[in-house]
């Protein structure tokens, strides 16, 4: 996209995005604002586009049913700081405190997310709560923990106790890994999901083996 492109594509972004923040505007469907704004079909993709930027941007959201809309009042970027016990804190820039997560509305984020979030009516004397409403970029890129293998998957208990779900590998995927390799392999947030069926306990009691057999090795390594 040369020069010329890009400023007529932004000028065009920030237009969809004045309308979406009308206070007259119904929250509508992709098809439904095509139909509104009479999109020529060749330009259809090129607004599927300008939509999604916007979205990842934190700027509007699609909600459930696939109605884009504003975001309101009491919604706020900022990133995801997990806990091994689940919930987690949401730091958003030129706040002075954190949002705390429950673990029900965490959405899945990881530790080092950017998330969108909406806080909740706060409490007298009580911390600021908020629900993520979206993921909108993951910070983590690799995760290093203990492979555990069955008989046609694995999982990979991870060593940062800030994520506290296990991470699903498929078979093809593996790469031959087996149970108590170290796995440092770079994997896209597209190809693996989480997973809450391992507990913290049954997590530090596999780690604490894995780090004994560590010890071992080490120690086999000088006695030769």
């Amino acid at each position: 996209m040369d020069n010329k492109d890009l400023e007529l594509y932004n000028r065009r972004k920030q237009t969809v995005y004045e309308f979406i923040c009308d206070d007259d505007y119904p929250p509508m469907k992709f098809k439904e604002m095509c139909t509104f704004l009479q999109v020529p079909g060749d330009e259809r993709q090129t607004f599927l586009d300008i939509l999604n930027d916007l979205t990842e941007e934190g700027l509007i959201i699609r909600s459930a049913k696939g109605r884009y809309q504003k975001v309101g009042e009491g919604t706020y970027k900022g990133t995801f700081i997990g806990n091994q016990r689940g919930f987690g804190f949401v730091r958003v820039e030129g706040m002075k405190e954190d949002f705390f997560v429950p673990e029900k509305n965490t959405m899945g984020a990881f530790h080092g997310d950017t998330v969108l979030i909406h806080a909740e009516d706060r409490p007298k004397g009580m911390k600021q709560e908020a629900s993520v409403i979206k993921v909108l970029e993951r910070g983590l890129k690799k995760v290093v923990g203990v492979y555990q293998k069955n008989k046609n998957f694995g999982f990979v208990i991870p060593d940062n106790l800030k994520i506290d779900g296990d991470i699903f590998i498929s078979k093809e995927n593996s790469m031959g890994a087996m149970t108590c390799c170290l796995w440092s392999e770079l994997w896209t947030f597209q190809s693996i999901f989480l997973t809450r069926s391992w507990t913290a306990s049954h997590r530090s009691l596999i780690l604490s083996a894995h780090r004994r057999w560590q010890a071992e090795r080490i120690s086999d390594i000088f006695r030769q």
